[in-house]
């Protein structure tokens, strides 16, 4: 995080974003589409979607909720295994904010990822 001097408003560094979303993405493709392959222009949408989330984080509470994307993907994980999501759409619909059984469906989750992640 950096602070503009003129007006003391902290920022987050594109570049911070960026290494992020690559992470993000990473994680979320060995979990849940580890025997899928994806094209580059596929690749870019999904990261565009998820660079969107990040970027909509407040920059005071960027370092708690920006761990929960990867929470939730966990939670998808043990959803999945509880069948309460029997299928797993491609993931330029699944971090899609429109698509609400997808990443979408996870913010309305209730607490089920803070109650079973200690389950992983």
């Amino acid at each position: 995080m950096q602070t503009n001097q003129k007006s003391s408003i902290m920022v987050i560094h594109p570049a911070s974003i960026n290494m992020l979303v690559d992470d993000t993405w990473n994680f979320a493709r060995d979990i849940l589409w580890r025997d899928k392959s994806f094209s580059e222009e596929e690749i870019a949408v999904i990261k565009s979607f998820i660079s969107e989330h990040y970027k909509r984080i407040p920059v005071k509470k960027f370092r708690g909720k920006a761990l929960k994307l990867h929470r939730r993907i966990c939670s998808y994980v043990l959803a999945t295994k509880k069948q309460e999501y029997k299928t797993l759409p491609h993931p330029c619909i699944w971090f899609n904010d429109l698509y609400s059984d997808g990443l979408a469906g996870m913010w309305s989750f209730g607490n089920f990822e803070s109650n079973k992640i200690s389950n992983l």
